[in-house]
């Protein structure tokens, strides 16, 4: 979907505001917002999941890990 609409900046309780359109409607009462330069991004809000939660839901990868010895100099034990 690249739709493109041009809305209007309202005064709102003492702050600027833009009325989303319902074709551009997110779910929730909430989203995040970032700048990136002069751009403003608005997001869905996504619920925070814990790193393991996160890594249990990628897809397993198809390809062989590297051998990491592989073109390493030995190391040499060292007294500390």
């Amino acid at each position: 979907m690249n739709e493109i609409r041009h809305v209007k900046i309202v005064l709102k309780d003492g702050h600027r505001a833009v009325e989303i359109p319902e074709e551009f409607d997110f779910p929730g009462d909430e989203i995040t917002m970032r700048k990136e330069g002069d751009r403003i991004i608005l997001e869905p809000k996504r619920e925070d999941r814990d790193l393991f939660e996160w890594l249990r839901s990628l897809e397993p990868l198809d390809e062989e890990f590297p051998d990491v010895d592989e073109g390493l100099l030995p190391v040499e034990d060292v007294d500390l």
